[in-house]
Parts: C-alpha cells; sequence; structure tokens
C-alpha cells in the first residue's frame, strides 16, 4: 500500500475590482447595498410594566387632571373680582397683590400653595382674616358691575394697594394751619405726611388728646361736604382705635386696660410707607394696612381687624370716683350695648350672601367685647381689686 502524503495549499486570494473611477469627479462610485429577504431581523422587545406601577401612574395622571380643574374652577369662582381687577389697571399691582392667589386661597388650599410658588413674596396671604377681611372689603365697596350705583361701589384696585382715600381733596376749601402746596400730594391732594393728616383729621373732628372737648366732635365728623372719605364712604367712626392709635400716637388703648392698638395702620392705609413715611411703592391702601400697619401681628383674625377698623371707644374716660350704683349700673349697660353694636357692625360689614361661619364669628366677636368691656367697668369702679 502506497503512502500519499495530503498537502494543503491555501486558495489564492481574489482581488476585489476597486470601483469604477469617476472621470469626472475624480472619485470612485460605490454601488449601492441592496438587502435581502434572508437578512436577520432583529427582534422586538416589549416591555410589561407591573399592574401597580400602571395604577400609580393612571393615578398620577388623574390626580393632576383634578388639581388642575380645582385650581381653574376656583379663579373661576372670582371672575367677577377678576374681571374688575383687569378693567381697572389692576395688573400694575401684581407684584404686590396677586387677585388669583386670593381665589385659590378661599376656594382650593393646594391650588395656593402651588400657585404661590409661582407669585412674589410680598403678595402671599397670611392669615384667613385677612383673606376674609379683603373679600368682604371688595364685596362691600368695588364696583363690580355696570348697574351698580357708583356712589356706593367705588372702591377701586388702587384703593387696595395705594390709598384708601376716595376723590380728589380740595385743599383751597379747608385752610389747614401751617401747610402750603407742598404738603399735599399732585395727583389727588391728600397729605403727604403724617403731621398734614393729623391737621386733617383734627379739622374732621377728631381730638388732639383724649382730654381735649369733644362735644362737637360727632358733628364735625358727620357733617355733609366735608370731604371725609372716612365717614361718608366706609362709615368709620372718629372714636375706633384705627384712627386714635394715629391721632394719639397710641399703641395701646390709654382707657380700656392696655388693649393692643396700630398706630401705623392708618399710615399705611393711605399709603405713607412705614420706613420711609413717604408715598413709596404700592404698599398702602387695605392691602398695606392687613399686610404692614399690624406691626408684626401676622395671624391676624377677621374679628381683629374689624375690632381697630370699627370697635368705639367713649371718651374722655369715667372718674373712678364717681362710681356709684347708677354710674356702675350705666357702664355695665354701656358695655353690653357696646358689644352688641360690635357685633351688629361687622354684620353690616358682612355682604349679602355671606358665610354663617363670617356672622357667627361677629356675634362672637361682639360678645367677647361685652364681656372685656364689663371687666374693665369693674376694674375702675373698685369692684376688682
Amino acid at each position: 500500500m502506497t503512502n500519499e502524503k495530503i498537502v494543503y495549499v491555501a486558495k489564492k486570494p481574489v482581488k476585489k475590482k476597486p470601483p469604477p473611477l469617476d472621470k469626472n469627479k475624480n472619485t470612485y462610485v460605490m454601488k449601492k447595498q441592496t438587502t435581502t429577504n434572508n437578512k436577520t431581523k432583529i427582534p422586538q422587545v416589549r416591555v410589561i410594566l407591573p399592574l401597580y406601577i400602571k395604577l400609580l401612574i393612571i393615578f398620577l395622571w388623574m390626580f393632576i387632571i383634578i388639581v388642575v380643574v380645582m385650581m381653574w374652577n376656583a379663579i373661576n369662582l372670582f371672575r367677577v373680582f377678576r374681571q374688575w381687577w383687569k378693567n381697572n389697571d389692576g395688573q400694575k399691582y401684581n407684584k404686590v397683590f396677586s387677585i388669583n392667589l386670593l381665589a385659590q386661597y378661599e376656594n382650593f388650599s393646594l391650588g395656593y400653595f402651588l400657585y404661590g410658588l409661582f407669585v412674589p413674596v410680598p403678595a402671599k396671604i397670611e392669615s384667613n382674616g385677612v383673606a376674609q377681611f379683603l373679600i368682604n372689603t371688595i364685596s362691600s365697596y368695588a364696583l363690580l358691575s355696570d348697574q351698580d350705583d357708583q356712589d356706593h361701589y367705588f372702591m377701586m384696585p388702587y384703593h387696595m394697594c395705594e390709598n384708601i382715600a376716595v376723590g380728589v381733596l380740595d385743599n383751597s376749601s379747608i385752610h389747614l394751619p401751617d401747610t402750603d402746596s407742598t404738603d399735599f400730594d399732585d395727583k389727588y391732594g391728600w397729605p403727604n405726611s403724617p403731621s398734614v393728616w393729623r391737621k386733617l383729621l383734627h379739622y374732621w373732628g377728631v381730638p388732639n388728646s383724649a382730654g381735649e372737648d369733644t362735644k362737637d366732635s360727632d358733628k364735625l365728623w358727620q357733617r355733609d361736604g366735608n370731604q371725609n372719605f372716612l365717614w361718608h364712604k366706609y362709615n368709620l367712626n372718629w372714636q375706633t382705635p384705627f384712627i386714635l392709635a394715629f391721632m394719639w400716637n397710641q399703641s395701646t388703648d390709654p382707657d380700656q386696660g392696655g388693649t393692643k392698638w396700630y398706630e401705623q395702620a392708618f399710615l399705611s392705609a393711605v399709603g405713607l410707607n412705614n420706613i420711609t413715611i413717604e408715598n413709596v411703592g404700592y404698599y398702602g391702601g387695605w392691602w398695606g394696612m392687613v399686610k404692614y400697619g399690624f406691626e408684626s401681628e401676622k395671624d391676624l383674625s377677621f374679628a381683629e381687624i374689624i375690632r381697630i377698623l370699627y370697635s368705639e371707644q367713649k371718651y374722655p374716660p369715667p372718674d373712678r370716683n364717681s362710681c356709684n350704683g347708677a354710674a356702675r349700673g350705666i357702664g355695665y349697660g354701656t358695655s353690653i350695648a357696646s358689644g352688641l353694636i360690635a357685633a351688629a357692625g361687622i354684620l353690616a360689614f358682612i355682604p349679602s350672601g355671606g358665610s354663617s361661619a363670617i356672622a357667627a364669628g361677629a356675634i362672637v366677636s361682639g360678645l367677647l367685647t361685652a364681656g372685656s368691656s364689663a371687666f374693665q367697668t369693674a376694674q375702675k369702679c373698685g369692684d376688682i381689686k
């Protein structure tokens, strides 16, 4: 048997021809590769989420939709307020006050939190009492409809964020002592300093001190044609802490056992900045009063704001030595009456259709006022040592 040796010889590589040369461009022309049906396809991968993940995504979308609908509904409930704000140039105050934020605060707490993320800090509402006061003020005095009586419904966004003064003051008819044209603003003619405001209030009948004779104060305060917007427009009497605290520069009631007063409230309301004591920026009006006029008191209740604005002080104070039986009876009777009057004042401030909770709060506040006044009467007459 012959042994044959097997020799493996490598196949000679076949040279591929270069692609044809494009003579015009001196470049090679590549042929397009064609795909065949036999080419391997990439398999599709399908991700299957667990059921709880699917449910979580569904609930998240539902939550977002509900929140958006609730926020829109809150703003829609304030559409009359928003229209009044827009039609009367309220947009220029948006950096210090937001009517939409007030709508969210009143109607949807979560909406207030979310919307508040996009609102400047000065526009934040700090208490429910402040929100209720602003809503009641707008409802009571703002011209929300063309059908409204413009003499009664006069309030504009200007009165919310600049100055509560209504109308234009005729300086020529007043003749306040030791004043000239530079003591009044150029636009509406109202005083531009605390000292001139005190002179104007005194002209309207407010005593300069607690011991001053007040027999003609009511007549002067309420007389026609005296341009007293505090009485003729807002129904504020001169005996209120709102006015007397500023007029007498008092931080506490001199007759009511140290009851808290706020002398800055009036200045803030008429647009005088508490730092510069000038009309600087949009920090006045009713919003400026509740925002800056109550000093460090941030958690303001509706009853506390109304107490400062509408509760009345009776001056001069009664003499301790004259506290006989009749005086005691008159004192206690007056205490109860003043409490009921305070409650009635709050109820009168509430617009028609107001909530029963606010009405109940008004009555409770009035009763508390009555109890406090009766206690102070007892202290003055020596019944409580």
